[in-house]
């Protein structure tokens, strides 16, 4: 009784394991910067528009890739934290079903023996 129970631990927390580790590595929208192209074309456009001044342009072209990179950033960091998250579960799920294995592997030479006496 005690086997099948410890056995009964261990496929379920073998179970949130496999759930965790794909919940950490599948459907994350990741942050990118723009393609390079964008990025031509977006200076194409405030150079366009703000002729001879150079100093502006810099300013709003920084500012763009600025912002850019800090919305790729933030959505990243964010996923990675979720991972970790999810990473760390599946950890003490897969702890639980080293444990309850050791148990089932107890259980069954402790039954062995005592059959054998």
């Amino acid at each position: 009784m005690l086997f099948l129970l410890s056995l009964s631990a261990f496929l379920i927390s073998i179970g949130f394991a496999v759930f965790y580790v794909g919940k950490a590595l599948y459907k994350y929208p990741y942050g990118y910067m723009p393609k390079t192209q964008d990025i031509e074309n977006y200076y194409d456009d405030i150079t366009a528009n703000h002729v001879g001044q150079a100093e502006e342009v810099n300013d709003k072209f920084n500012t763009f890739l600025i912002k850019k990179y800090c919305e790729a950033i933030d959505r990243n960091i964010d996923n990675n934290d979720a991972k970790l998250e999810r990473l760390r579960l599946a950890k003490k799920a897969v702890m639980i079903s080293f444990f309850c294995v050791t148990l089932c592997t107890a259980f069954n030479v402790w039954s062995l023996f005592d059959a054998l006496s």
